[in-house]
């Protein structure tokens, strides 16, 4: 099952939708709330050695909010990758071989994840944006807290 996993894994972290913010920012390797943090620290450093009517903030919140819809896409593709491959794997234990195609192995193949990923990336759910929000409404709260909170620290600090 591990190597299931890191097989989708590596899948995710290379596709356009799953790999990147924006479809051209190679996404870093790291949590959520660490890259939203150290996200909002840099630009809120930004915004208060170079002011520019809180463009920064602005900039570093719409970042933490991609990161945070296309991590949110990622664990749903990998848990329905996963779901997919174990169903697959009880469907040889429970019915055999299959008389159409006789020549099938009784274990998941490199062509059958191949499969799976495609088809789970093709079948995810498109939300429109007012879903996103509505859905993960904390996560925007959280980094509209936070982006007020960090910028008046190290406005204060470098003022």
């Amino acid at each position: 099952m591990e190597n299931s996993v890191n097989y989708y894994q590596e899948k995710l972290d290379n596709h356009e939708l799953t790999g990147y913010l924006f479809k051209f920012i190679k996404i870093p390797k790291m949590h959520n709330s660490v890259f939203m943090l150290s996200t909002i620290l840099t630009f809120s450093l930004a915004e208060a050695i170079f002011p520019s009517n809180f463009l920064f903030l602005f900039i570093g919140a719409l970042l933490c909010w991609e990161h945070y819809n296309v991590m949110h896409m990622r664990t749903d593709i990998l848990g329905n990758c996963v779901m997919e491959e174990t169903l697959l794997k009880d469907s040889f234990i429970e019915n055999g071989i299959d008389p159409n195609f006789p020549d099938d192995p009784m274990y998941v193949t490199p062509s059958d994840r191949a499969y799976i990923f495609k088809s789970s990336v093709a079948g995810r759910k498109k939300y429109k944006v007012f879903t996103q929000i509505k859905n993960g409404y904390v996560h925007l709260i959280v980094i509209a807290i936070s982006s007020v909170c960090i910028y008046g620290i190290t406005s204060l600090i470098c003022n």
